[in-house]
């Protein structure tokens, strides 16, 4: 093993441990990039929005502070009761995205046991090759 893998390996751990001492350190919102408004995602029992920001007078998009998801909890008792009824539960809707479906070929357009690509534009107006 080598001096530098030593080193990162070294450098790792000490990261992990000072992550687990001092939470301030550990990452709180989702690694994976915002690609677009109004996208979703899951990360450490919070539900995190895509959102547009203003950062020194330039629009992006960012991670909003999250929701966090209600976890039920079980509760245990020593002789269990029966209850009349069911109570339901509130479940939170599904946030839906709606993306735009068209179609860039035909399949009479593309020979047998081949490939074509085609150029279209993107949701951002730039033209991309599919």
């Amino acid at each position: 093993m080598s001096l530098v893998s030593r080193r990162v390996l070294g450098l790792g751990f000490l990261y992990s441990v000072i992550t687990m001492v001092v939470p301030v350190f550990a990452a709180t919102k989702p690694s994976i990039k915002c690609r677009f408004a109004g996208q979703t995602t899951t990360y450490n029992g919070k539900l995190y929005t895509c959102i547009k920001v203003k950062v020194k007078g330039k629009a992006m998009l960012a991670w909003d502070s999250g929701k966090l998801i209600p976890v039920a909890k079980a509760t245990s008792s020593p002789t269990p009761t029966p209850s009349a009824s069911p109570t339901p539960t509130k479940t939170p809707e599904p946030v839906v995205v709606n993306k735009a479906e068209f179609q860039i070929a035909t399949s009479s357009e593309v020979p047998n046991n081949s490939t074509k690509s085609f150029t279209g534009k993107n949701r951002y107006g730039y033209a991309t090759t599919y």
